[in-house]
């Protein structure tokens, strides 16, 4: 006669504990590995765009927009995303090289595209014998020049299209990648300090 095998699970009680209350860890860790993705991909997308066109740190996060995840009417909202805005930068405030033309003009090379050379400002001049050295541009229509028209400062392009430059599909699956490991950890963490 066969005697029956029993399998005997200690620590069940744990267990069904910790599932009872998984949803809620589950969002928090969620929400904590969200936020803190955000957060250096943020610093990230700050750091390359100073180093490769020289802007200003304060002047790019000024231009970012970061949503972190939050709590509407009582309910966690799982989602983020970091926007640019759309205003074009001012020319002045990119890497320039100035090569003197004559005495009173001076072409503008500018390095104001990520992943790219500095190319000369076709639109672009400067005064050299004037003592700031800020980059000008005269108003066009039709490509033509229009006479009397004002002169007003030279700019580059938005911190969106820097953005766009920057946020690649291969960025934007090793940002996933990311999240997915910090979650793991912020659940393995959720866990341990719920069973306290």
């Amino acid at each position: 006669m066969a005697k029956n095998t029993a399998i005997t699970f200690k620590g069940l009680d744990e267990t069904i504990r910790d599932l009872k209350a998984l949803p809620a860890q589950a969002t928090r860790a969620a929400r904590n590995a969200l936020g803190v993705v955000l957060t250096e991909s943020q610093r990230e997308i700050i750091d390359i765009t100073n180093r490769e066109l020289g802007l200003k740190k304060s002047e790019i996060r000024r231009r970012l927009k970061v949503e972190r995840p939050k709590f509407v009417s009582g309910q966690v909202i799982l989602s983020g995303q970091i926007t640019a805005t759309n205003a074009r930068i001012r020319l002045s405030q990119y890497k320039t090289r100035i090569v003197k033309k004559s005495a009173t003009r001076a072409a503008v090379y500018v390095k104001d595209e990520i992943g790219k050379g500095e190319r000369l400002s076709e639109s672009a001049f400067i005064n050299p014998r004037f003592n700031r050295k800020t980059p000008y541009r005269r108003i066009t229509r039709g490509g033509r020049r229009v006479p009397r028209t004002p002169i007003v400062q030279a700019s580059g392009p938005s911190m969106a299209v820097h953005l766009r430059a920057i946020v690649t599909p291969a960025y934007q699956q090793k940002k996933g990648d990311r999240f997915v490991a910090l979650f793991n950890q912020k659940l393995d963490e959720q866990i341990v300090k719920g069973r306290r």
